[in-house]
């Protein structure tokens, strides 16, 4: 296991590893010492489970106890994914969802392809000792119960940020200080 914790950021639908807060957390999180991969996901515009899932199987390896993940919208559903597809004795340092939803989306049904197999809550929860969901009150893409749920699902630590709508750069969120406050202590824990 190497000692140089990973960090890997997953965009969601209609982004791309240049898009909202992604170029700054990565910087932040290379200034700690970490290794950070802003994973370019396919087709982001028509986007697939199953080619996103093996983008991340490639760019990711076997995750371990110095691997952290920090998705956003879609990008959450498909690391949640990703993850549960490991044995059950797999475990990672951290998971942080931004806007995130399991469920199907009303207003985005070209999505449902990546809702329609349940997620198994259970097996993530003990992936993932560290589990934090942030959410927007305002945000009109992903709706806060969509998000909230993720976070009782997980039983994980549920941030509310003020008016960061969906935490997109056209809306002014070229920076998350919530998920650099969550990740920056641990990169160094366990080494």
């Amino acid at each position: 296991m190497s000692s140089t914790p990973r960090v890997f950021i997953v965009h969601g639908y209609l982004a791309s590893p240049s898009s909202h807060w992604f170029p700054w957390l990565r910087d932040e999180l290379s200034e700690r010492g970490a290794n950070v991969d802003v994973i370019p996901l396919p087709q982001s515009e028509s986007p697939q489970l199953e080619a996103w899932l093996d983008c991340l199987k490639d760019r990711v390896g076997v995750p371990d106890e110095r691997t952290h993940f920090v998705a956003h919208s879609l990008g959450c559903v498909a690391t949640l994914k990703y993850l549960q597809a490991w044995p059950s004795d797999t475990r990672i340092g951290s998971l942080t969802l931004v806007a995130g939803f399991t469920g199907r989306l009303l207003n985005l049904p070209q999505l449902d392809g990546f809702t329609e197999s349940a997620v198994d809550f259970a097996s993530l929860r003990r992936m993932a000792p560290v589990r934090h969901v942030l959410l927007s009150e305002n945000d009109m893409v992903v709706r806060p119960p969509h998000t909230e749920k993720l976070a009782e699902d997980l039983l994980a630590k549920l941030w509310r940020v003020p008016d960061a709508g969906h935490f997109l750069g056209s809306e002014g969120v070229t920076r998350l200080d919530q998920a650099l406050e969550i990740l920056a202590p641990r990169l160094h824990q366990g080494t």
